[in-house]
């Protein structure tokens, strides 16, 4: 992050009184990553830039909170490829994001020897006939040129034992123009592909991102939405009441909502399961029972996620 960027976000009150050395450690452990754009337009959202922002007690907060919570690297079998469940893979095609969210369970792995190989995962994949889904992560998938995810998509759809395809995006609700018309119109093509989309908040859903889901609604395309449970953000019946009717009226089916994973640095975030529940329960008696996601925690076994409500 440049010097104009670290000045433009310790000029909102967020940042009032708060220890400028400090938030400099913060960037240089963890950097600051939110285009410009979207910083001045929801400048006056906290709700939204909390997402973002980089916090002191990302540095300075003592837990048991872990850099792997999930244990992924126990489960890699290739770089970029995790094989944790028998049927279903997950393929992280980079660690580059468009934004850096400061929740997020990988921000403290280390990614710089990263090498995918396409053609020793579609190996994998041929050779092992038991797997059925394939999610593509990240990073966000979207990230990877166009080029490049058209030939992988195309490559997994040739594997006949794999039947469904899954991509999993956090960028797209606030930078809509990510899926353009080409895109589109290819995935339009595809048969059980499966968009999951990662909305926390009301307040994202806005009308450029309504607009492209308006026009992926007429494709064969699964949308799904998980969320993260977060302090300060959507730790209220009343803003998840909103947030998951608003997608029930866009067809996107709320899928999951997660427990925080428990990744060093993100202690500032965590709800108690207690009151995730208690939400929870009041939403399953307001809202009709296809908008109420699974409230789930991913444990680091084999397991996986469990449901808590």
């Amino acid at each position: 992050m440049n010097l104009k960027e670290f000045n433009n976000i310790l000029s909102i009150d967020f940042y009032k009184n708060k220890d400028k050395e400090k938030l400099k450690k913060v960037v240089k452990q963890y950097p600051y990553l939110f285009p410009e754009s979207l910083f001045n337009r929801f400048k006056n959202n906290y709700f939204i830039l909390k997402q973002f922002l980089p916090d002191i007690n990302e540095i300075t907060e003592h837990s048991c909170f872990k850099e792997d919570p999930l244990n992924e690297k126990r489960y890699t079998k290739l770089p970029g490829l995790i094989h944790r469940f028998p049927e279903k893979v997950l393929l992280i095609l980079t660690y580059k994001c468009f934004f850096n969210c400061r929740f997020c369970f990988r921000k403290n792995l280390t990614y710089k020897n990263l090498n995918v190989n396409f053609n020793e995962i579609l190996n994998y994949l041929k050779n092992n006939k038991k797997i059925k889904e394939v999610i593509l992560s990240g990073g966000d998938p979207l990230k990877i040129p166009y080029e490049k995810l058209l030939f992988l998509l195309d490559s997994i759809y040739n594997i006949s034992h794999i039947k469904f395809v899954r991509i999993h995006t956090r960028a797209v609700v606030l930078l809509p123009h990510l899926l353009n018309e080409k895109i589109i119109n290819y995935f339009r093509k595809l048969q059980h592909l499966i968009l999951v989309f990662h909305i926390n908040h009301p307040d994202e859903i806005q009308k450029d991102f309504i607009n492209l889901v308006y026009k992926l609604n007429k494709s064969n395309i699964i949308l799904l939405n998980q969320n993260v449970l977060l302090k300060g953000i959507n730790d209220k019946f009343e803003t998840l009441y909103k947030l998951y009717y608003k997608l029930g009226k866009l067809k996107i089916i709320p899928y999951y909502c997660h427990q925080l994973d428990k990744a060093k640095g993100t202690t500032h975030f965590y709800v108690p399961i207690k009151k995730g529940k208690f939400i929870f329960y009041k939403l399953k008696k307001y809202l009709p029972g296809y908008l109420v996601p699974k409230y789930v925690i991913d444990l680091s076994s084999k397991k996986g996620k469990i449901t808590i409500v």
